[in-house]
C-alpha cells in the first residue's frame, strides 16, 4: 500500500472514532457551539483536501516538441470496413482406443482414432479497403 492509503484509511478511522465517541463528552451546548461549528468546518476543508489528492494521481507529462495550437488533427485515408468471413475447420486429436468388448459380447482390438479437439467455426475479421 502507498503512504496515501494508509493515511486515508488511519483518518478515516480516526474521524469514525471521533463521531461515535458519547455526546455526554461535548460538554454544554450553548458554551461550546461556535467551537464545534469551527471544527466542523476544519473537518470539511480537511476531507475535502484528502479527495482531491487522490483524484489528481495522474500525471500530465508534455513533450519538449510540443506546440500548443499546431497539431493537424489525424486523417485516416477515405476508405470503408470490410468484414471477412472464413471457414476454420475442425481440428483432431490422435488417441489410443485400447481393446475392448463391444455392445454384442465380440472382442475389438486396439486402434488409433481421431477425436474432434475443436469443432469447425466461421471466423470474421474486419479489414480496412481504402478506395482506389
Amino acid at each position: 500500500m502507498n503512504r496515501k492509503r494508509i493515511f486515508t484509511i488511519v483518518f478515516i478511522g480516526i474521524i469514525t472514532i471521533a463521531v461515535a465517541a458519547p455526546v455526554s463528552w461535548a460538554g454544554s451546548r450553548a458554551q461550546h457551539r461556535l467551537e464545534g461549528v469551527a471544527i466542523g468546518i476544519g473537518a470539511l476543508i480537511l476531507t475535502k483536501a484528502i479527495i482531491d489528492q487522490h483524484r489528481s494521481d495522474t500525471t500530465v507529462v508534455i513533450p519538449a516538441d510540443h506546440h500548443y495550437g499546431h497539431r493537424r488533427p489525424h486523417q485516416r485515408p477515405a476508405g470503408y470496413w470490410e468484414v471477412q468471413k472464413k471457414w476454420v475447420p475442425a481440428e483432431y486429436k490422435k488417441v489410443w482406443n485400447p481393446g475392448h468388448y463391444n455392445r454384442r459380447g465380440k472382442w475389438r482390438p486396439g486402434r488409433w482414432i481421431n477425436i474432434e479437439a475443436e469443432p469447425g467455426h466461421w471466423s470474421k475479421r474486419r479489414v480496412w479497403r481504402p478506395y482506389h
